[in-house]
């Protein structure tokens, strides 16, 4: 189920992108389910037009899922997408997000610093090709980072990856 609703993540991500709108709130709390069980994308409050060959700035949206990039309130484009996606996926796989225990609390700062310098945690839930997947979208380095070669093209590397390779 983890992998039927992340294609349509990042299907809808690779909408957005394409439309040349960075969505920089995504997490389990907006994606919504449709009577049909399909996935959408809700609340882009914090969506922003990402100018054609240009790029945009501001530190929003959710920490635990925030880009080490917005953390550095550093220019970006289309890349926090593909990391909060990578924590959305390691979400719905583990029950948790990759960066703080479940239920835990623990000061923003602190938060800041596991997403900027520690690596995150695989369990025996994740297949080899999910670890695959989760590792690369969240990757430290944007330029790295899965999806975020092709700037509003990226998906298409995502939706390539092995995870999805039985889903048309």
């Amino acid at each position: 189920r983890a992998r039927f609703y992340a294609a349509q993540v990042a299907c809808g991500l690779e909408h957005l992108h394409k439309m040349g709108i960075v969505y920089r709130d995504c997490k389990p709390e907006n994606i919504l389910l449709d009577d049909a069980g399909h996935v959408r994308i809700s609340d882009l409050g914090l969506a922003v037009d990402v100018p054609e060959g240009g790029s945009v700035r501001g530190r929003v949206g959710t920490v635990v899922y925030m880009a080490p990039e917005v953390i550095d309130n550093e220019r970006y484009t289309f890349s926090p997408d593909w990391f909060s996606f990578g924590c959305l996926v390691y979400e719905m796989i583990e029950g948790r997000a990759p960066f703080r225990a479940r239920k835990e609390k623990v000061k923003r700062e602190e938060v800041d610093r596991r997403v900027k310098h520690e690596q995150e945690k695989y369990s025996s839930k994740f297949s080899e090709c999910a670890r695959a997947l989760c590792t690369a979208l969240l990757c430290k380095s944007s330029v790295s980072r899965l999806g975020c070669g092709a700037g509003r093209r990226g998906a298409a590397g995502v939706k390539q990856h092995r995870f999805f390779a039985h889903l048309n």
